[in-house]
């Protein structure tokens, strides 16, 4: 209620400012049951690479699980404290399934690394989203309670294939953040203590990996059924 009463008669974009905090997901269900695509937002980013996303995208708010590095003119910022608040009051009222966003409307935005000057949005609609999925259970079978892990950031479409899967199976997705990702030894000690099923990983970070045979033991990832690589 609080995202439809902040903006009435509006389905803007909502961007959404943080890391891998669970916070981050609620918040983009929370946008997309009130209507809006969410614009995942790296913490850690520029301030004016911030400030262009925000234009670009036109969106007229800002959700902080992390602190902006600076404020946005025009925009309505929700601070980290006022939407642990938000999150503390909720009452569990329900919007009606007609304020959710449509098939033909955005579902996310995802902003490209801006390698060749100016960043640019790529809009995914429910339709988009909806295929794609249609596609990617497809590609395993998904026991029951599935365990999948998420180690690409938000703001990274290969993080879709994780999160989504993980909600339309009913399973439950494990987030590791930047310092896990980049201790590949530890990275498998907790795929292991999760008894993650699912991991689904770009080729590039597969191969950063070492080829040893320490990392791929059979033993020590005997959780780990489906590695999909794209």
């Amino acid at each position: 209620m609080f995202l439809t009463e902040l903006l009435p008669s509006d389905r803007s974009p909502i961007v959404v400012h943080g890391h891998k905090q669970s916070e981050m997901l609620v918040a983009f269900l929370a946008a997309l049951k009130s209507g809006h695509a969410y614009v995942p937002v790296e913490a850690g980013l520029p301030a004016e690479r911030i400030r262009r996303i925000i234009d670009k995208s036109a969106a007229r708010c800002v959700l902080c699980v992390e602190a902006l590095p600076s404020g946005a003119e025009g925009v309505r910022i929700v601070s980290p404290d006022e939407l642990k608040a938000v999150l503390g009051a909720a009452d569990g009222r329900r919007l009606p399934p007609s304020a959710c966003v449509g098939a033909d409307e955005n579902v996310y935005i995802i902003f490209t690394s801006g390698s060749t000057g100016e960043p640019k949005g790529v809009q995914i609609t429910g339709a988009c989203l909806a295929s794609f999925l249609e596609w990617a259970i497809t590609l395993a079978p998904f026991p029951d309670g599935a365990r999948l892990l998420n180690q690409a950031p938000f703001s990274f479409d290969v993080s879709v294939m994780d999160l989504y899967l993980g909600l339309t199976t009913g399973g439950t997705v494990y987030s590791v953040d930047k310092e896990l990702s980049t201790n590949p030894i530890a990275l498998l000690d907790v795929i292991q203590r999760w008894k993650v099923n699912l991991w689904v990983s770009t080729p590039s970070f597969a191969r950063a990996l070492p080829e040893d045979g320490a990392v791929w033991r059979a033993d020590r990832r005997s959780d780990l059924d489906v590695l999909v690589r794209r």
